[in-house]
C-alpha cells in the first residue's frame, strides 16, 4: 500500500522535495517526480503513489470472467456483472475479505428487528497488508484498493439487524456452509476426527447415559450410526479424544471426571470391522487437558494426559508405540494442560500444541511446538491473539498431509471463553512467520464441552458445534459446517522495477520486558539503506502520561545495523495501542509503529517487523540489536 504520506514519513529528509513536488502537481492528475537518489515515483492527486513503471499485474486472465460462472475463489451462489466481478478479483487477489455480522445474543437472526439482539459487526480485513476496514475499500489510482483504517473485528451492536450484505460483500466472504445437521448434540465426553473421506463425531451425554458414535460421509451427505459395542455406559467423559492413524484405526483417549482420580482408558476402533477394543492403559490419569494427534513421522501417537487438577495439577507428555504396545513419558512444556488442549502433526517434523484454559481465570493462549527429529519442545510461539484465550473446544488442526500447499498454516478454533461465553473465533497461524491471523468466524459457537471440533476431508474444513441444547448457544448444539479454505495470495508486481529501501525505521519494540519496566522499555531503530545517518537531533516518541518525545544520542547507525535506546523511565504504556514515532532532524515522522500493538506478557517477547524493515509486524521472542529475519 502506498500513500503519500507515508512516502513522506518513510523518506523524511525528502520532506521538503516532496512537498514542492506535490504542490505544483495539483492542476495535473499525476506528476512524475525524480528523488536525489534517481529514483522516479508516480504522485497522484488522491495523495497516492507508485513506482514510475511499476504497473500492478495478477496472476489471473479477467477475459475469462462471464456473468453466467464465478471464478471458484469466490463465493458463489448468484449471477453477478462482469465489472462486479473484475473488482473482486482484484481485491481478492490484493488479499481483502469480508467477515459477515454474526450473532451474540441469542434473539439475533437476520431479519429480527427486536430491540434485545446483538450482532458482532461486519468488518474488511486484508491479510497481505493487515489492514482493516468498516467501509468497502476504494480503488485509488495507484491501482490499490484502500480502506478507512477502522478494526471491527471485535465490534458489536445492539438492537435491529444488519443490512443485507451487497454483492462484493458476498462475493468476498469467506464462507461456513451448512451441512446436515448432526444427530447429537453436545455432551462431556465428545470430539471429532476425520478420515481422508468421512467425518467420525463421539458423544457421551454423561456417566448415566450410552454413548453415540456417528460417522458422516461427505460424498453422500448423510450420517451414518456406527457401532458401540463394547463401550459401556459413559465410558467418554470430560477429556475425550480421537486420533486416526491414516490407515484403518482410530485411537481414543476416554477421559475423566474430576473426581476420577486415577482413570486412565485408552481405546482403538477398527474402522473396517466395526469394533472397538480396549489397550494398555495410559501411565498416568486423565482428564480435561487431554489431547491427541497421529504423527506419521515415526508412526506413533502422542498425548497430553491429564489436568490441572488431576495428577497432583500436572499432565504428562507420552508417545505410545503401536508395535510394541507400550508408552513412554516425554519431557512436557509445561506443568499442566486443560480445557482446549490441542494437538496436530503438520505432516513433517513438528506436532504444534495449546496449553489449554490451565488457570479458570486469566486467559491463556499458550501455543510450542515440539521437535520431532529431536525430541525437545520449542517454545514459546506466538499466543493465540483471543482476548478470552483457548478454552472448551479449543482445537488445531494442519492439513498439509492432503494439502502441501498449506504446509506453512496451523488452523484453528479457540474455543469457549475464560468465562464459559460461547466461543466463534477462527484462526490461521503462519509458520514461517510465527504469527497469527483471525478468519471468518463461525456462525453457530463452540464451548461448554471439551474435545476437538475441527477436522478435514476430501478437501473441505469441518466443524461440529458439540455444544449444550440450550438459548445461550444457537443452532441446537448439533450444527455441522464446512468451508474451502484460501491461501492468502500475495499481489504480484513487476520484477523489473527495483525499490528503493526506506529511511531509518523502528524496527522492534519492547514494551512490557520481565519484571519492572521502568528504565528497561526499549525500541531498536535500523538503518536499511546504504548510507550511514547520525541520530543527532532525532527523537522518538513515548506513549505513556499523555506522551511525548525523547532525543536519541549523537550515534551513527550505519548501513544494515542495529541501534537499541533505552527509555530513562517507565514511557511505553502496555495496553493504550497509541503508536510510537521516529522523528528526523527536520522535526517530520519518518516512521511509526503499527497501531493497536498491546504487551501484557511481561516477559521477553517483544513486537518486530519481519523481515526486517518491512511493514508485517509480528509478536515473537526478542532478537534486540540483531535480524528479525525468519528463515
Amino acid at each position: 500500500m502506498h500513500n503519500f504520506q507515508s512516502l513522506i514519513w518513510r523518506r523524511g529528509w525528502l520532506l521538503l522535495v516532496l512537498l514542492l513536488v506535490c504542490w505544483t502537481a495539483v492542476a495535473s492528475p499525476q506528476q512524475v517526480a525524480t528523488l536525489p537518489d534517481g529514483t522516479k515515483v508516480v504522485l497522484y492527486d488522491d495523495f497516492t503513489w507508485a513506482y514510475y513503471g511499476q504497473n500492478i499485474t495478477y496472476e489471473f486472465d479477467f477475459s475469462t470472467l462471464s456473468p453466467d460462472t464465478l471464478p471458484e475463489f469466490l463465493r458463489q451462489g448468484f449471477q453477478v456483472e462482469v465489472s462486479i466481478q473484475t473488482t473482486a478479483v482484484e481485491m481478492f487477489l490484493q488479499g481483502w475479505r469480508y467477515t459477515m455480522p454474526s450473532p451474540k445474543s441469542a434473539q439475533a437472526a437476520w431479519g429480527n428487528s427486536d430491540g434485545r439482539t446483538t450482532w458482532f459487526c461486519g468488518y474488511w480485513y486484508n491479510s497481505s497488508t493487515d489492514q482493516a476496514s468498516s467501509a468497502q475499500p476504494e480503488k485509488r489510482q495507484n491501482g490499490m484498493y484502500l480502506g478507512d483504517g477502522q478494526d471491527f473485528r471485535n465490534c458489536y451492536r445492539h438492537g435491529g439487524t444488519p443490512r443485507f450484505p451487497t454483492e462484493l460483500e458476498w462475493l468476498l466472504s469467506q464462507q461456513w456452509i451448512s451441512e446436515e445437521t448432526s444427530p447429537l448434540a453436545g455432551g462431556y465426553g465428545a470430539g471429532v476426527v476425520a478420515t481422508d473421506d468421512d467425518i467420525y463425531v463421539l458423544e457421551c451425554q454423561d456417566v448415566t447415559n450410552a454413548c453415540n458414535f456417528f460417522s458422516y460421509s461427505v460424498s453422500r451427505g448423510v450420517w451414518i450410526q456406527e457401532t458401540t459395542a463394547g463401550l459401556e455406559t459413559g465410558m467418554f467423559r470430560n477429556g475425550s479424544v480421537l486420533a486416526w492413524d491414516g490407515d484403518e484405526i482410530i485411537y481414543a483417549l476416554a477421559g475423566a471426571r474430576y473426581k476420577d482420580s486415577s482413570r486412565a482408558i485408552f481405546m482403538r476402533y477398527q474402522i473396517g470391522a466395526d469394533s472397538w477394543e480396549r489397550l494398555a492403559n495410559t501411565p498416568v490419569a486423565q482428564g480435561a487437558g487431554n489431547a491427541i494427534a497421529w504423527v506419521g513421522y515415526d508412526s506413533a501417537i502422542y498425548a497430553f494426559v491429564g489436568s490441572a487438577k488431576h495428577n497432583s495439577g500436572s499432565s504428562s507428555f507420552v508417545r505410545y508405540a503401536p508395535e510394541t504396545k507400550t508408552w513412554e513419558i516425554l519431557e512436557s512444556p509445561w506443568k499442566s494442560t486443560d480445557d482446549g488442549a490441542s494437538l496436530s502433526w503438520d505432516g513433517d517434523m513438528y506436532l504444534y500444541a495449546f496449553r489449554g484454559e490451565y488457570d479458570e481465570v486469566i486467559p491463556n493462549g499458550e501455543f510450542a511446538r515440539f521437535n520431532l527429529s529431536s525430541g525437545t519442545w520449542e517454545k514459546p510461539l506466538a499466543d493465540l491473539p483471543d482476548s478470552e484465550g483457548v478454552g472448551d473446544g479449543g482445537s488445531l488442526l494442519s492439513i498439509a498431509q492432503w494439502k502441501e500447499e498449506h504446509s506453512d498454516y496451523i488452523y484453528a478454533l479457540s474455543g469457549g471463553s475464560v468465562s464459559e461465553a460461547p466461543g466463534y473465533g477462527f484462526y490461521r497461524y503462519s509458520i514461517s512467520m510465527d504469527g497469527w491471523e483471525r478468519l471468518s468466524d463461525i456462525p453457530c459457537p463452540i464451548g461448554y464441552y471439551v474435545g476437538r471440533r475441527l477436522a478435514y476431508a476430501a478437501g473441505k474444513i469441518y466443524y461440529w458445534q458439540g455444544s449444550p441444547v440450550s438459548d445461550k448457544w444457537l443452532c441446537g448444539g448439533d450444527a455441522f459446517f464446512s468451508m474451502q479454505v484460501d491461501l492468502p495470495v500475495p499481489i504480484q508486481a513487476n520484477a523489473d522495477v527495483e525499490c528503493p529501501l526506506a529511511s531509518l525505521v523502528i524496527n522492534e519494540i519492547e514494551m512490557n520486558p520481565a519484571g519492572e519496566d521502568s528504565g528497561a522499555e526499549w525500541v531498536e531503530i535500523y538503518n536499511p539503506t546504504d548510507t550511514s545517518i547520525n541520530l543527532a537531533g532525532w527523537s522518538v516518541s513515548y506513549t505513556n502520561y499523555g506522551g511525548g518525545w525523547e532525543d536519541l544520542p549523537s550515534v551513527e547507525i550505519q548501513p544494515g545495523a542495529y541501534f537499541v535506546y533505552t527509555y530513562s523511565k517507565r514511557r511505553l504504556h502496555n495496553e493504550n495501542g497509541k503508536q510510537v514515532h521516529l522523528r528526523n532532524t527536520y522535526g517530520a515522522v519518518v516512521d511509526s509503529t503499527a497501531a493497536g500493538l498491546k504487551d501484557t506478557r511481561d516477559d521477553s517477547y517483544t513486537y518486530q517487523r519481519i523481515p526486517d524493515a518491512s511493514d508485517c509486524w509480528r509478536f515473537v521472542n526478542a532478537t534486540r540489536e540483531d535480524s528479525n529475519n525468519r528463515n
